[in-house]
């Protein structure tokens, strides 16, 4: 799963303007995505926004080519936008502002929010937007900034144990790579690649971190139920 691998990676990503989690209320129907345990909906405006920002980050990646998107990327970005606000719903659940994970993110926050008014100010005194579309952006940068921290605080608390490095980890690599890495130069042999204990574990980490990824992801949508309605999928114009 690209989106949590990417969160997971740097344990906080991009978070598209204005995520929120929204509910399905009367009817599923109008949902690009639902679930089946605690009604969250992804509505077409949602997808919208995120799908041209995951289509921008393809093309970012490989380059502009001689092909299309298709339904299979529109698929795709749906189960990533739906894996971004289930963490953020299971952060909140969790009741994850209350813990020190969170907590310890206090200063950043401030600082993060005290940016977000300069930035308000600013447009503020060049008198391009009303107070009232000033008012509700600052609400949403500053919702956005608060949501990125509840869901990294979340997934430090959750993956904390499965991203821990041991020494059988260390024993079994160097074990699986017996002749071509070590921690020290070797004169029997020369291509010996020397590699520090300290880079070892942030490889094996990553490696750990990239696997939760997918276990978490593919939890999340197992158990809340997720059901991607296709056909509205296949209405909606690139």
């Amino acid at each position: 799963m690209n989106a949590l691998k990417k969160f997971l990676s740097m344990f906080i990503l991009f978070f598209f303007v204005g995520l929120h989690n929204t509910y399905a209320t009367n009817s599923s129907s109008d949902c690009v995505a639902y679930t089946k345990v605690d009604n969250i909906c992804i509505t077409i405006p949602e997808f919208k926004s995120y799908y041209k920002h995951y289509k921008a980050e393809i093309i970012k990646e490989k380059g502009k080519g001689n092909w299309f998107f298709t339904l299979a990327d529109k698929i795709a970005a749906t189960k990533e936008l739906m894996v971004q606000k289930l963490l953020l719903h299971e952060a909140e659940k969790n009741k994850i502002e209350n813990t020190e994970y969170f907590k310890k993110y206090k200063d950043e926050i401030k600082e993060g929010i005290r940016e977000i008014n300069n930035y308000i100010s600013k447009l503020k005194n060049e008198k391009k937007l009303s107070n009232k579309k000033l008012e509700e952006l600052a609400k949403k940068l500053k919702a956005r900034l608060i949501n990125g921290y509840k869901v990294k605080a979340y997934l430090e608390m959750t993956l904390k144990d499965a991203i821990k490095v041991t020494r059988d980890d260390i024993d079994n690599f160097m074990m699986a790579h017996k002749g071509k890495y070590g921690f020290e130069p070797d004169p029997k042999n020369p291509k010996l690649q020397v590699i520090r204990k300290k880079e070892l574990v942030e490889a094996i980490r990553e490696e750990k971190r990239q696997l939760a990824a997918n276990q978490l992801a593919h939890y999340l949508l197992d158990t809340y139920k997720v059901t991607i309605n296709k056909d509205l999928l296949k209405k909606i114009k690139d």
